[in-house]
């Protein structure tokens, strides 16, 4: 990958998520007999890196109601990114604005390798899945802009309306009347 840093990058959030197996107690509901001891065991190990902790409000909830639902935060100041999230089966790296791919990388690498040094029986830990998501937008100001030129331009999306439904002199080709005029048909 190239360590180029974009100047005006669209990155709103990159994730890196990994979700590991649970057991099954009852119907809709997932465990992790480990879990209990887990969050202490890796925020042991990041201190150093994420000093701060921030336990979730879905922390309250029965663990196995909750199977791979974030419940701990692990972040290298208050309220700041990047940072570490953890749940029974779940852990991610997050990062935002400061994201550049090598440091990413190695923050996702050391969080892999935390959960498993930390997981007190890593012989069971059984990944089911590995997700390297990236969340992009771009400005965009729909009530003065045309939305199907900037999707046709900028997305390479095409969105076609029938060419008679401009026909009738009251609908125009405004982003904000054409959706408010869409709308009204519609409710009619």
């Amino acid at each position: 990958m190239s360590t180029r840093e974009l100047k005006k990058k669209p990155l709103v959030e990159c994730i890196l998520e990994m979700r590991w197996a649970l057991t099954v107690p009852g119907p809709g509901m997932g465990a992790d007999p480990h879990y209990k001891l887990l969050p202490g065991r890796v925020f042991d190990r990041l201190q150093p890196e994420y000093p701060e902790h921030e336990q979730l409000p879905t922390a309250s909830f029965p663990d196995e109601m909750l199977g791979h639902v974030v419940q701990h935060r692990f972040r290298v100041a208050a309220n700041d990114w990047p940072l570490i999230q953890l749940g029974p089966g779940i852990l991610t790296v997050n990062d935002t604005a400061k994201y550049i791919w090598p440091d990413f990388r190695s923050r996702a690498l050391v969080a892999c390798r935390t959960l498993y040094e930390a997981y007190p029986k890593s012989s069971e830990l059984k990944i089911e899945s590995l997700v390297l998501r990236y969340i992009d937008a771009v400005d965009f100001d729909h009530s003065t802009e045309d939305t199907f030129a900037f999707l046709r331009d900028k997305m390479k999306v095409s969105v076609a309306l029938p060419p008679d439904l401009f026909e009738q002199p009251d609908i125009a080709w405004i982003p904000k009347k054409l959706f408010q005029n869409l709308k009204a048909a519609v409710t009619v």
